[in-house]
């Protein structure tokens, strides 16, 4: 049986950072301090160095049924085929998510 989830849509804007130019991104993601984490391979957009993914959360793995506090970091490779990580200078990325049913 398939567990209900929420499905979070992160977006990342890669100009002026240190992935810049990447040709794939990934964002390494979790929740709850860091308690469930997910590799996710991003999507590049339209726009320009705007890459997208949605990460889904099944309930049954949260803490609140009614927010959802979510960790991140980015990881890219260049086009030299070299990886590299974007941490926010160390400080990771955070979001706070209200849930709503439906």
């Amino acid at each position: 049986l398939e567990q209900p989830a929420y499905r979070v849509r992160v977006t990342y804007a890669a100009e002026g950072r240190v992935l810049e130019g990447a040709t794939r991104i990934w964002v390494h993601l979790g929740h709850s301090g860091w308690s469930v984490t997910q590799d996710v391979e991003m999507t590049k957009t339209d726009f320009t160095q705007v890459w997208t993914a949605d990460y889904n959360v099944a309930c049954g793995e949260l803490q609140s049924f009614d927010h959802l506090e979510m960790q991140m970091v980015f990881k890219g490779q260049l086009p030299d085929g070299s990886l590299r990580w974007d941490n926010n200078a160390g400080l990771n990325w955070g979001a706070a998510v209200e849930l709503r049913p439906g």
